[in-house]
């Protein structure tokens, strides 16, 4: 507790792993564990631990929030939606509405806008202050280039809470849409800035780095991911060999893009910058096997 109170999330999970091999059935250590993982963002092992901790007597009106959190930011939208469907017992209203709020997210993010819509009706009627549910009415204007609309309900949700940070990652978006990359920098930053693990918000700067011409800040966040574990990552990779093409060092970019296109075969743009990196250098043909693949 005392690791946990001083803000030493690493050292606190030692422990309860510790702990949790001492006392496997202690369902109080699994529950504190699994909360632990998930504000660190290790959402499959806090998915575990948390359920474990149900199975073990937490109630599931204690567990089910949290469940719900892991399971959407591991992209589980199905999922989400499904525990949405099946509100345990002896929730409170507040929780109902935030789990409804997440499933309408899920489900704008699977393109419902209507199965969306009555999920937030819903939340907001159960809690009218409920920040997730103005997100998700938020990304359904966003889907509908209704870009004003959207930063409506954005602003409203700042009302209740400004340190929301999906809130500021959907601004990042709106501002990237509107053509503002410096203004997406920062309100990505912001986003980036109140949580304490790496998500694809991380990436979306960059992107708004670059296309700022903001190439140290671009350095620093591709650093940060390759630091984090993701250098291998064919996305990451993609990330970097934009910016080796930005800074003019083709040959490097060349590379980055063929590697990137081994692992996804399909993406577009990775052919597009590949293409033109290789016309720099003078390899017309390797430029236009790629550019083939385009009209496929």
């Amino acid at each position: 507790r005392s690791y946990i109170d001083s803000g030493d999330n690493a050292e606190a999970i030692i422990e309860l792993r510790n702990g949790a091999k001492k006392a496997p059935e202690n369902s109080e250590i699994r529950y504190e564990l699994g909360k632990l993982m998930l504000a660190t963002g290790d959402f499959l092992s806090a998915e575990k631990e948390l359920l474990r901790a149900q199975s073990l007597g937490v109630k599931t009106a204690t567990i089910q929030p949290l469940v719900v959190d892991a399971l959407f930011k591991q992209g589980r939208n199905d999922d989400v939606i499904a525990e949405a469907a099946a509100l345990a017992n002896g929730l409170s209203p507040f929780k109902q509405a935030y789990i409804l709020a997440i499933a309408a997210k899920s489900q704008v993010l699977l393109d419902r806008p209507n199965e969306a819509k009555n999920l937030i009706d819903q939340a907001l009627t159960l809690d009218p202050e409920q920040v997730d549910a103005m997100v998700a009415q938020a990304m359904v204007f966003v889907k509908a280039d209704e870009h004003v609309r959207g930063m409506e309900w954005l602003t409203k949700a700042r009302k209740i809470d400004d340190t929301a940070p999906q809130v500021w990652a959907l601004i990042g978006d709106i501002d990237v849409l509107n053509g503002d990359p410096d203004s997406a920098f920062n309100s990505y930053t912001r986003a980036i800035n109140l949580r304490p693990y790496i998500t694809l918000t991380s990436t979306k700067r960059l992107r708004a780095a670059l296309a700022a011409n903001m190439l140290d800040d671009a350095k620093k966040d591709l650093q940060r991911l390759e630091n984090s574990g993701l250098n291998n990552y064919w996305y990451v990779k993609h990330l970097a060999a934009l910016l080796s093409f930005q800074q003019d060092d083709f040959q490097a970019a060349a590379n980055g893009f063929d590697e990137v296109l081994t692992t996804a075969p399909d993406f577009v743009e990775a052919l597009i910058y590949g293409a033109a990196s290789h016309t720099y250098l003078g390899s017309y043909e390797q430029a236009q096997v790629l550019v083939s693949r385009l009209a496929t």
